[in-house]
């Protein structure tokens, strides 16, 4: 049986992969668009008709929305993590170095109310 910590880790660790998924399909698209929008640039088009030639707006709102829902993601798994990691007994600067992270990054992580503070 898998403890309630663990299991929380796993469904965060799942959220994480969707998000991850999902800001690679925005970026195909957001590359695509300005790809389309490129083209019209080097085709001479003007500004106005470049960027009115794809919907690079809504692109933009896409991208910058799925952005904050990885980072959000990323920062629930790395939180769960640490609180995980110090009821193992692994120290905050053990965690900072198998993480990359600074120490100071893992200890806010650690003092942060139940939630997303992020």
């Amino acid at each position: 049986m898998v403890p309630d910590e663990r299991r929380r880790l796993l469904a965060e660790l799942d959220e994480l992969m969707e998000e991850s998924r999902a800001l690679r399909q925005v970026l195909d698209s957001t590359e695509s668009a300005y790809a389309t929008v490129r083209a019209h640039v080097e085709e001479g088009s003007d500004v106005r008709a470049a960027l009115l030639s794809e919907p690079v707006d809504q692109q933009r709102q896409r991208l910058s929305s799925q952005l904050e829902r990885f980072e959000r993601a990323r920062h629930r798994v790395r939180r769960r993590f640490v609180l995980l990691g110090q009821k193992e007994g692994v120290s905050l600067t053990e965690l900072a170095r198998l993480w990359g992270l600074s120490r100071q990054l893992v200890a806010r992580y650690a003092r942060e109310p139940n939630g997303d503070s992020f």
